[in-house]
């Protein structure tokens, strides 16, 4: 009887679970981990982040954009914009992101930045009530004028052990020609 209760207990779960609606909202970028976006001092790109509603329930979705992250460095095109994503679209409809580099940066110098998209729905009285969200962080390099990235200098452990072992080596010498003079 026992198994009985847990799996019409299992199977309630089941039919709860999929009543509820599914949003398949969707962001793209083509800056993410290995593939950053790459700004010289001082040099700002717009970019633009693709939105999609290709799944679910055919329901249409309208969406808010903010930066979560990296502010500094980032603003959006058009603040506060609603967007409405017709059940169907496939990243035919973009965020524009401003991002700029600080004129002082050094070379190497890593930000992201963090886009997060949120459905809305008309609540009572014409208030906005938030959803489900959906986020992308794109990774921001800053690179030499030439275009190239300068890797961070990194402290290497070798030479430091290379140059123990030198000095060690030199402290022996230096005691055992006192040790010949002594004799």
């Amino acid at each position: 009887m026992n198994k009985e209760v847990w799996l019409v207990a299992g199977i309630l779960l089941v039919l709860v679970v999929l009543s509820f609606p599914v949003d398949a909202l969707g962001i793209t970028t083509m800056y993410y981990s290995g593939n950053s976006l790459t700004l010289k001092p001082g040099e700002t790109k717009t970019i633009s982040l693709g939105l999609s509603n290709m799944a679910g329930d055919s329901q249409n979705l309208t969406v808010i954009a903010n930066i979560t992250k990296g502010a500094e460095i980032a603003q959006l095109v058009e603040k506060d914009k609603q967007y409405s994503l017709p059940f169907g679209t496939n990243n035919n409809i973009g965020v524009n992101v401003v991002i700029n580099a600080p004129i002082g940066d050094p070379i190497g110098k890593e930000y992201e930045v963090e886009v997060t998209i949120t459905t809305v729905t008309s609540g009572v009285g014409g208030g906005v009530i938030l959803g489900s969200s959906i986020g992308t962080t794109i990774p921001v390099t800053i690179v030499s004028p030439t275009g190239e990235t300068i890797p961070p200098k990194t402290f290497n452990t070798w030479w430091v052990i290379l140059i123990l072992l030198i000095v060690i080596i030199i402290i022996i010498i230096i005691l055992s020609r006192k040790k010949k003079k002594k004799r």
